[in-house]
């Protein structure tokens, strides 16, 4: 599931940069790998999400409790923080995490 996570976000963050616009519509981050539910979310809050490597964008009753606490609660999508086992292959997976410029 950790993984899933992951993958989810290097999705989002390829969307973010070839995707124009102030909402784009980037994927549920949850660790159900058959989620596909899109989540609304400005650029400027995804951004400052992914500030914080442990921190994953997913829909509201889409976290899990066990592994994750909510840090913010937003119109139509939940900031969820990774603790436990997941915390550290979030963090990990981040460092390869690709930027530069986007055609916004």
């Amino acid at each position: 599931m950790e993984r899933a996570q992951c993958l989810f976000r290097e999705v989002n963050d390829r969307i973010r940069q070839i995707v124009a616009g102030d909402y784009p519509e980037f994927l549920c981050e949850c660790a159900n790998l058959g989620c596909t539910e899109p989540v609304d979310i400005r650029i400027a809050d995804y951004d400052r999400v992914r500030e914080f490597p442990r921190r994953f964008i997913v829909r509201p009753g889409h976290g899990l409790e066990e592994r994750e606490r909510i840090v913010e609660d937003g119109d139509g999508f939940v900031v969820v923080e990774a603790f436990g086992a997941l915390a550290p292959v979030a963090t990990a997976v981040n460092r390869g995490r690709r930027t530069g410029p986007t055609l916004s």
